[in-house]
């Protein structure tokens, strides 16, 4: 990613309760851009909250860096109000995209 250049992507996610005990609304994504591969340096994007465990959704985002960085970090966050519990984040399809629709 260069500094300054936007980049428009498109992202599908989903919570899974595998455990059955997945709140739903409690976790979100958010995209850092990177000089290694497991250091995150700068927040590009936070996704809403997942309000649909089990069923996927598309979002879309655009990722403006403010400066060079070859890689993007993917984490999990527990949401404000949420709490940690045992899950799984789901990830597709992340790509760059000039025109998304997102349901």
């Amino acid at each position: 990613m260069r500094a300054g250049v936007a980049a428009p992507f498109s992202i599908d996610l989903t919570d899974s309760n595998v455990f059955g005990i997945a709140p739903t609304g409690l976790v979100r994504v958010e995209l850092w851009g990177a000089s290694t591969s497991c250091m995150p340096e700068e927040l590009l994007w936070t996704s809403p909250n997942l309000e649909n465990v089990n069923s996927w959704q598309t979002f879309c985002g655009t990722l403006r860096p403010s400066r060079d960085y070859p890689f993007v970090v993917l984490g999990p966050v527990v949401a404000p109000g949420g709490t940690q519990f045992m899950s799984y984040l789901l990830v597709d399809n992340l790509g760059l995209s000039a025109s998304c629709s997102a349901p």
